[in-house]
């Protein structure tokens, strides 16, 4: 039972953070944390939270596919998306480096 709620929680921590400013994944550890240490089943509340932010990047690709679709191919013609797809890859290069 004391998965279960742990899991619910999870999940709702997940799905609230997911669109907003904040570290989906800090919050998703810092709830792991505050439940207690459980090194037997550590490897399985690590693959969970994998799970459930793979599962949110996928609504919000399923939500957003269109328009990101649109850009994909109108940055070779469009100067609006070549302007936001350059913009993106110039906020990524300090994660990258």
């Amino acid at each position: 039972m004391f998965d279960v709620i742990k899991a619910i929680l999870l999940g709702v921590v997940e799905g609230l953070t997911e669109f907003l400013p904040v570290s989906s994944t800090g919050h998703l550890l810092l709830v792991d944390h505050f439940f207690g240490p459980e090194p037997d089943k550590q490897a399985f509340w690590d693959s969970f939270n994998v799970l459930i932010q793979f599962g949110a990047i996928l609504a919000l690709l399923s939500i957003y596919f269109t328009r990101l679709w649109k850009i994909a191919f109108g940055m070779f013609t469009n100067p609006e998306d070549r302007r936001f797809v350059i913009g993106l890859l110039i906020a990524f290069l300090p994660a990258a480096i």
